[in-house]
Formats: C-alpha cells, sequence, structure tokens
C-alpha cells in the first residue's frame, strides 16, 4: 500500500503576537478611556446642562448611572433627594493604569486623601457611577452604617474602591474622571427581618421600574424583610412609603417629558429607543419623609438581584407593588382600591 502521511493540520499556525511594552499598554488604555469619554460628551449631557435645561429644546439624554445627574433631575422636579458635594476627582485613565501596575500611584494616593480630607463626620462616601461596596454590604447585612472606607494593613484609612463591581461601573459610566461625593448620612426608618437565620432590622427602601418611561411596578428593596407583615411601621406607614416613593417617581418622570429627557449608556443603553428604561430608588426617612436615593440602569423583568444578592433572593415580577417574596405583588389597579397583600387566594384591605 502506498504511503499516506495526513497533514497535521490544514491551516497555517500564525506565530504568537510579540507582548506590548509598557508604553504601547499604556498608550492603549489611555485611548480606550478617552474613547469612551468621547462617546458619553458627546451624546449625553451633563448634570449642569440639566439643571440650566429649558423645555422645548431638541430631545437629549443623560447618563443612567450618573448620580448627580439624577440628583439635578430630582431637583427639577421638587422631588427631595440626598444631596451631594463633589469632594475628589482624578483621570479615569489614571485609575485603570493603576490597576495594571503601568504607573507609580501618586496621583491615585492623591486622590485618596482628597477623599479622605473631604469626608466631615456623618457623611458617607458615594462615587459618581456607585455607592462603595462596603456600604451596600453593610447594610445588606444589617449593620451599622459606613462611611465608604477602608482600614488598611498599616492602619491608614483608604476609599472601597478596589474591586470588580467599581471597575466594572466606572467603564459603564464612560466618563473622563472619577468622581468622589459625600453625602449626609441620614437616619432611615427600620423594619423587621430575618437574614440567614438571624433576625434584625433594615432601612425601608424602595424600587421603581420604569420601562418605555411608564411606571410598572415598585418593590420592596431587601428581600429579607417582609414589608406587608412587620409591626414596626404599620400598614398605614408603608402604604403612604410606597405612595409616596410612586408620587416622587411620577414627577420625575412628568419633569423629563416636560425637558424632553431620557437616558443612555455607551455599554448599558447606548440606542435611544431605550431611553425609557430605568429604576429610581426611594429611602424612608425615620422622620417620614421619602427621599430620593438615586437612579439606575434597567431592571429588566424582575426585582432581584437588588438586594445585593442576598443569598436565597427569588426573582418577584416588578409588575405592581411587590411588599415581600412570600406573597405576589399587588397590582396597580388593587392596590389602589385598598388591597394592602394577598393571603392565599383573598386579598387582605389595609387596616382602618
Amino acid at each position: 500500500m502506498p504511503n499516506k502521511t495526513e497533514p497535521a493540520c490544514d491551516f497555517a499556525i500564525a506565530a504568537p503576537a510579540p507582548p506590548k511594552s509598557e508604553a504601547e499598554r499604556r498608550e492603549e488604555i489611555v485611548a480606550d478611556c478617552a474613547r469612551s469619554a468621547a462617546w458619553t460628551e458627546g451624546n449625553l449631557i451633563s448634570p449642569e446642562e440639566i439643571r440650566d435645561r429649558q423645555q422645548g429644546g431638541a430631545p437629549a439624554r443623560f447618563n443612567v448611572i450618573s448620580l448627580p445627574a439624577w440628583i439635578e433631575l430630582a431637583s427639577r422636579a421638587g422631588v427631595e433627594a440626598i444631596p451631594l458635594r463633589q469632594i475628589a476627582e482624578m483621570p479615569t485613565s489614571e485609575y485603570v493604569l493603576t490597576m495594571d501596575h503601568l504607573t507609580n500611584g501618586k496621583r491615585i494616593t492623591e486622590f485618596e486623601n482628597q477623599v479622605l480630607g473631604g469626608l466631615r463626620p456623618g457623611e458617607i462616601l458615594r462615587f459618581e457611577q456607585v455607592a462603595p461596596m462596603e456600604v451596600k454590604a453593610a447594610l445588606a447585612a444589617g449593620g451599622e452604617i459606613s462611611a465608604g472606607l477602608i482600614d488598611g494593613v498599616d492602619g491608614r484609612r483608604f476609599p472601597a474602591m478596589y474591586d470588580e463591581r467599581f471597575y466594572s461601573t466606572l467603564l459603564d459610566l464612560g466618563a473622563p474622571k472619577i468622581r468622589a461625593y459625600a453625602r449626609p448620612f441620614v437616619q432611615p426608618a427600620l423594619a423587621e427581618g430575618e437574614l440567614n437565620g438571624r433576625d434584625g432590622k433594615w432601612p425601608v427602601e424602595f424600587r421603581v421600574f420604569v420601562v418605555d418611561g411608564e411606571i410598572t411596578g415598585v418593590a420592596n428593596y431587601y428581600r429579607q424583610m417582609h414589608l406587608d407583615e412587620q409591626r414596626d411601621l404599620g400598614e398605614d406607614g408603608i402604604r403612604s412609603a410606597v405612595d409616596g416613593s410612586l408620587e416622587a417617581a411620577k414627577a420625575m418622570l412628568a419633569e423629563m417629558a416636560r425637558l424632553g429627557l431620557t437616558v443612555g449608556s455607551q455599554r448599558l443603553a447606548p440606542e435611544p429607543e431605550h431611553g425609557g428604561d430605568f429604576t429610581l430608588d426611594f429611602l424612608l426617612a425615620e422622620d417620614g419623609r421619602v427621599l430620593f436615593l438615586e437612579g439606575g440602569p434597567a431592571g429588566l423583568s424582575f426585582a432581584d438581584p437588588c438586594a445585593f444578592l442576598t443569598d436565597g433572593a427569588r426573582e418577584i415580577s416588578l409588575e405592581g407593588v411587590a411588599l415581600s417574596a412570600r406573597r405576589p405583588p399587588v397590582p396597580f389597579e388593587d392596590w389602589n382600591a385598598g388591597v394592602f397583600r394577598y393571603d392565599g387566594e383573598a386579598p387582605v384591605a389595609a387596616a382602618p
């Protein structure tokens, strides 16, 4: 038989590309950050432009995860919000370069020191696009409120900004600079719950879901609480907080419509047709006020994961009022007719 030699492969194997030099990597990162910033600045208006915007202008979009933009909108709508003041900023590219070990870290150390020097007692750190993970984790676990700072091994404190969540949301923001803000701590109303077999109390917060510019639902933010059966605030207190959140959300939507505004993001909502999908978060303060916390990207079709990825949380449809993971949401029509929750198949009206 003739010898047959099968080829090892039927395509050419390209030689591996040589590794990029540090200078090339730096240049690439700076260029990527500049492209993102150019898209954001070319397609989305700034918080200052929201503040000064007049009715009747051309339609415009603002950054869906920019807290200053949402705060300006709330102010225009007459909705009370937890205020903020800027305390530090640095180029986004400097952070990315530092994370890739391509700088000496001097600029980021200066930024950290600006944050530490800018925070006052009773204030909480908030970045433009996200709250520090330490703040979220403490709230989700029912712990004491954190200022958003971490204790280093050398005893020095520094901002909590070195985790995947911060980095990914920074890329979602697409801004030329990282901006840090201080917000005053507002004592929240607390309600009973149970997490991992431990009783505790958590802030009463609500997330309002907006789809195509229309409110579709509102959810209790912390799934370990069942706000339709807790004793601290009573049914009247919970109903008032839900209705207050919905009224504030409606006012913000009306102002967006009046000013011709929708939302956008290069990574999260690049196309204008998605500009009416987002969420709005509200806090019930201990003194009874309903305060706007922040806006964010669309929650798709479910309320979770909005409870900071709480173990055991299950998805709840966002259509209607979702106060508990134990019961289905109450449709708005029933809620407005006085239904507070469902026990089995029977609706239960709020106590008189």
